[in-house]
C-alpha cells in the first residue's frame, strides 16, 4: 500500500522490520523503489537478497531491467542483468525478455536487441513493439517498417502503440502511400477512436500536407487529450497557417482548458513573420500570465520566434530574462545573430559559452563558422575551425559543409579544397559550396573540374550546382566553350524550367552583343527574372560590422588559442 502510493520511507521501514520476508516482500519493495525513481537502491537490495539466498521471480528481474533502463547510466548494471538472466534460464520468460529489449534501446543498442530479440524462444506484441520503438528512437525508419510488414506475415495482431510507432514512422519518411495502407489496417482492426492512434494519425496527415485527413479524424474522436489538440495545432502549423492553427487553440481553450508547453512553443513558431507578429506577441503575454514564462522550452520557442522575424532586441531580452539556458537557447541567440550580419555578437556569445563550459554541438559551430565567411574575420574562423577539431566535430557533416563555405566565401579556396578532401562524407551541399568558392573567385577551371568531378561520382546536382558552374563563366570564351554541355546538362537534368538556373550567367557572364545574343538564344526557354541563388546556398548575411573582437577571442583562453591554431595548421598542411 505505502509504496503504491509512493510512501517508499514507512515502506521500506516496514520491509526492514519484517521478521520474514518471501518473494512477494523483495518484488513489492522493488517496484516501489523503481516507482519513485530510487534505482540504486534497487540493485543494492537484489544484491542483498541474493545473499540471503532468495530466488528472484520474473516480476522481480524485470522491475530490476527497469530501473537499469530508466537510469539511463546503469547499462553495465544492466548487462550483468541479462547474463544473469541467462543464467537461470529467464529469458524464456517473454515478460523478462520484452523488458531486455525496451532496456537497449533505451540505451540506442539496436543491434543487441535484434539478436536478443532474435534469441527470444517466445515474443509477443509487446515485444515487437518495443523493438520497433528501438529502431523509431535510434532513427532507423526502415527497420520499423519492415518489423511492421513481417508481423502481418506471422498473422501477428498490432496494439494501439505498435500502431502509434507505425504511424510515427510514416510521417517522419513522408511515405503517403504506406500512411494510408497502415490507416486501412488500423480501420480494419477498430483502433481509429483509441486516443494514441488517433494522435498519431493526425501527426502522420499533418506532415503529409493532408490537413483533410487530419482534420476529418480530428472530428471523429470520441475522447481527445491534450495531444491531439497539440498535434492537430501543429498539422496546421507544419503547413503554415497561422490564422488557422490560432482558431484551433481559441476553441481548445473553451472546450479543452487544459494547455501546455508544447501547445505555445508549437503556436509560437508560426508566428515569427512580420504579419503574425501581433499574435505571437499575444502569445507571449499569456505565457507570462500563465507563469511559463521561466519554461525553457517555451522561451526557446520565444527566441526563436523574435529572432527569425528580425527582432534581435527583443529576443535578447528574452534571453537575458530566462533564468535557465540550454545548448538551444544560446545556439538560438548565435544563429539569430548571424543571420541578422551581427558575426561579432554571435562570435561574443560563443565565447561566453566556452568561457562558462556550457555544453556545444554541430549547431553551434556551424553557426559560429558562419559568422566567419568573410575575408575580415577569416583569423577568428581558424580558430573556431581549430576548435571544432578538438571537440571531434571535423566529421560531422554540417560542420564540415560550413568549414568549406567558410573558407570559400573567405578567398582561401586552397584551404577550402583541403578540408573537402578530408571529409569522410560529401554531399551536393559540399560540393556546391566548393564550386560556389571557385566561381565567386574567379577561378572557372577549378570550378568546372569540381562540377565534372561531381557528376563523375554521381552526386545528384540542383539548381544551385548550375547557377553556381554558370556563374564561373566570367569571360565570353569561357560561355562558348562550356555553355551549350552545361545546357544539355540542364535540360537533361530537368532543371530547364527553373528560373535560378540561367540567373548567375546572366548576372557575371557579360559578353558582346553577339555573344549575349547567342547566350540568350541558348536559354530562350528558361525564366529571366533576377534572384539571388547565391546567397540561398550560403547560410547567413554577410553583412559584417567594421570592428575587431580580438581582445574578446583572448578570453576563450590563450593555451585553446595556441593549441587551436597548431592544430588547424598542422591538420591542413598535413593535406599537402
Amino acid at each position: 500500500m505505502y509504496s503504491k502510493f509512493g510512501l517508499i520511507d514507512y515502506a521500506r521501514y516496514l520491509f526492514d522490520h519484517l521478521s520474514v520476508r518471501n518473494t512477494a516482500s523483495w518484488n513489492t519493495i522493488m517496484s516501489g523503489l523503481v516507482r519513485v525513481g530510487l534505482y540504486g537502491d534497487v540493485m543494492f537490495l537484489f544484491c542483498e537478497m541474493r545473499s540471503f539466498g532468495v530466488c528472484p521471480s520474473g516480476f522481480l528481474v524485470s522491475s530490476l531491467i527497469t530501473a537499469c533502463d530508466r537510469s539511463g547510466c546503469m547499462f553495465i548494471e544492466g548487462i550483468q542483468v541479462h547474463g544473469f538472466v541467462v543464467k537461470i534460464s529467464l529469458l524464456c520468460d517473454v515478460f523478462v525478455g520484452t523488458c531486455l529489449l525496451h532496456f537497449y534501446g533505451a540505451y540506442k543498442r539496436v543491434f543487441d536487441a535484434q539478436t536478443l530479440f532474435e534469441e527470444m524462444p517466445e515474443r509477443n506484441v509487446v515485444s515487437w513493439t518495443s523493438l520497433m520503438f528501438g529502431y523509431l528512437d535510434n532513427g532507423d525508419l526502415e527497420n520499423v517498417i519492415h518489423l511492421y510488414q513481417k508481423m502481418r506475415e506471422e498473422e501477428i495482431s498490432c496494439n494501439e502503440n505498435t500502431f502509434a510507432t507505425v504511424l510515427t514512422a510514416c510521417s517522419l519518411l513522408e511515405d503517403e502511400s504506406l500512411g494510408l495502407q497502415v490507416f486501412g489496417h488500423v480501420v480494419k482492426s477498430g483502433f481509429e477512436n483509441k486516443v494514441s492512434v488517433a494522435n498519431s494519425l493526425i501527426s502522420m496527415f499533418g506532415s503529409l500536407g493532408s490537413l483533410k485527413g487530419a482534420c476529418y479524424v480530428f472530428s471523429r474522436m470520441d475522447e481527445r487529450d491534450t495531444i491531439s489538440w497539440n498535434s492537430i495545432i501543429s498539422a496546421h502549423v507544419q503547413n503554415e497557417l497561422c490564422e488557422a492553427s490560432l482558431r484551433f487553440f481559441h476553441l481548445m481553450r473553451h472546450v479543452h482548458e487544459k494547455i501546455n508547453s508544447t501547445t505555445l512553443a508549437t503556436l509560437l513558431s508560426v508566428c515569427s513573420s512580420v504579419d503574425h507578429m501581433k499574435w505571437g506577441r499575444g502569445i507571449h503575454g499569456l505565457v507570462v500570465r500563465l507563469g511559463l514564462d521561466s519554461n525553457v522550452c517555451i522561451c526557446n520557442s520565444l527566441l526563436g520566434m523574435y529572432s527569425e522575424s528580425g527582432r534581435l532586441d527583443d529576443a535578447e531580452f528574452v534571453f537575458k530574462e530566462m533564468p535557465e539556458r540550454d545548448i538551444i537557447s544560446w545556439n538560438s541567440m548565435i544563429t539569430g545573430n548571424v543571420r541578422d550580419g551581427n558575426s561579432l555578437d554571435a562570435l561574443i556569445l560563443l565565447i561566453k559559452m566556452l568561457q562558462i563550459k556550457k555544453a556545444t554541438n554541430y549547431v553551434t559551430f556551424t553557426s559560429a563558422l558562419a559568422a566567419c565567411s568573410n575575408a575580415e574575420f577569416i583569423d577568428k574562423g581558424k580558430i573556431v575551425h581549430a576548435l571544432v577539431i578538438l571537440t571531434g566535430l571535423h566529421e560531422n557533416l554540417v560542420v564540415g559543409n560550413a568549414s568549406v563555405t567558410m573558407y570559400a566565401k573567405s578567398g582561401m579556396t586552397v584551404e577550402a579544397k583541403k578540408v573537402f578532401r578530408m571529409m569522410p562524407k560529401r554531399n551536393e551541399v559540399t560540393w556546391n559550396a566548393l564550386i560556389g568558392g571557385h566561381a565567386e573567385n574567379e577561378e572557372t577551371d577549378e570550378a568546372v573540374k569540381a562540377f565534372q568531378l561531381m557528376k563523375a561520382e554521381g552526386i545528384k546536382t540542383d539548381y544551385i550546382t548550375v547557377s553556381n558552374i554558370l556563374g564561373a563563366c566570367l569571360a565570353p570564351d569561357d560561355l562558348l566553350k562550356l555553355g551549350m554541355p552545361i545546357h544539355a546538362h540542364v535540360v537533361s537534368t530537368g532543371f530547364e524550367s527553373n528560373k535560378y538556373s540561367i540567373t548567375k550567367s546572366e548576372n557575371n557572364s557579360r559578353a558582346d552583343s553577339d555573344e549575349r545574343s547567342e547566350k540568350n538564344t541558348c536559354f530562350s526557354s528558361l525564366s529571366q527574372e533576377t534572384s539571388n541563388a547565391e546567397a540561398r546556398s550560403t547560410v547567413v548575411s554577410q553583412a559584417l560590422a567594421q570592428k575587431t573582437i580580438a581582445k574578446d577571442l583572448a578570453n576563450i583562453g590563450s593555451i585553446s588559442q595556441k593549441i587551436g591554431t597548431r592544430k588547424i595548421d598542422h591538420t591542413l598542411q598535413t593535406e599537402d
